[in-house]
């Protein structure tokens, strides 16, 4: 996430751009950058001392990666998936929602599982 689209950096600019309005313009990870994420993800949920979870959201992390949306981009979506999966420990539960992030779906599952997961304590 940029400001204007003056202030991307030469290196990022020839990716997918989402201009949000003229002080947020968004850039697509790529997919190793994705990955590096993804490991660090999985690096840090497999320290948690209590339940964990992670939901994966099929359907775009955001309104602008949804399909068909400029950001939109699944082997980059994937890259981070395979690589956090890769390195996650068995105690971390792992669900992947047919939704957007922003989807009722998506959000209903997310906070029913937070629910039963505080109800644990």
């Amino acid at each position: 996430c940029f400001g204007s689209v003056e202030e991307i950096p030469e290196g990022y600019r020839d990716r997918a751009i989402h201009h949000h309005n003229p002080y947020n313009t968004n850039v697509r990870a790529n997919a190793e950058e994705c990955a590096r994420i993804g490991k660090e993800l999985a690096r840090r949920v497999n320290g948690a001392r209590g339940p964990v979870a992670v939901l994966f959201p099929l359907q775009g992390w955001s309104e602008n990666t949804r399909p068909g949306q400029p950001l939109y981009d699944p082997a980059s979506d994937a890259a981070l998936v395979d690589a956090f999966m890769a390195l996650r420990q068995p105690h971390v539960r792992v669900e992947f929602i047919d939704a957007n992030l922003n989807d009722p779906p998506f959000v209903d599952h997310a906070v029913s599982l937070l629910q039963e997961m505080l109800a644990r304590d």
